[in-house]
């Protein structure tokens, strides 16, 4: 049982972040602005790799859930740099404690903002894609729904009270290029023949698995999300 935080960081902290993460068992992974974040002390666990480059949010969120199956984590929630929680990263952490068998929290769909998964989950999935580096989150819940975990989810899904003050994507603030973008979009497409809401296959890099009923369901607001208090900007994101 328990909850483990993981923030791919690339940029310097703003105002309020680092102390909103008053829940221990935490895992910052240092992806960008390193220098930065040698100087900030805090009783997270850091991990940033030798070379200094940035390895992407896939394989960040696949060390945290190995990190988690290790010491025996049932929850891990992937957090963005960008999330700020006003109740802090405890309280996240008491509404796992206090309903363990809710399938999974989450913020914007697919957004991957704010999302708790359990491990046994991400495990029975195999982890995300990592040569998917910006359409991961959106090929994981593609398995997800293929794997009937989606439909069991949302049986599951509990309406939680976090309120966050403020959202923003840092990554994209950071530089992401929109030819990257667009080189994993297409990438998505052909593992999956078809764009996403239009997927034909039933496994991946498969044609002989093509079904006209394939497509991933589109979100009908019925699982939980994270609550607002103001609407943040969504430009940014898909």
């Amino acid at each position: 049982m328990g909850l483990l935080c993981v923030t791919p960081v690339i940029a310097p902290p703003r105002p309020g972040l680092v102390e909103s993460w008053d829940h221990p068992a935490h895992l910052v992974i240092v992806n960008g602005a390193h220098a930065t974040w040698q100087d900030i002390d805090g009783p997270w666990l850091m991990y940033a790799a030798e070379s200094g480059r940035n390895l992407g949010c896939p394989k960040s969120w696949n060390l945290g859930f190995r990190l988690a199956v290790e010491n025996r984590i049932s929850h891990v929630a992937i957090l963005s740099q960008g999330l700020l929680l006003e109740d802090g990263t405890s309280a996240l952490a008491a509404e796992v404690e206090a309903h363990p068998d809710v399938s999974w929290i989450t913020g914007p769909w697919l957004c991957f903002h704010g999302v708790v998964w359990p491990v046994d989950v991400w495990a029975r999935l195999d982890g995300f894609d990592e040569t998917l580096p910006i359409w991961a989150d959106v090929d994981f819940v593609r398995r997800l729904h293929l794997a009937g975990e989606y439909e069991r989810g949302k049986r599951q899904a509990r309406s939680v009270s976090l309120r966050a003050t403020d959202m923003e994507s840092v990554a994209v603030q950071a530089g992401v290029h929109p030819a990257v973008y667009e080189t994993d979009k297409r990438r998505y497409a052909a593992k999956w023949g078809g764009e996403y809401g239009h997927e034909q296959f039933t496994r991946p890099w498969d044609p002989t698995s093509a079904a006209d009923d394939a497509a991933t369901p589109q979100p009908d607001g019925i699982i939980s999300r994270l609550r607002f208090p103001r609407s943040p900007d969504r430009s940014g994101l898909r």
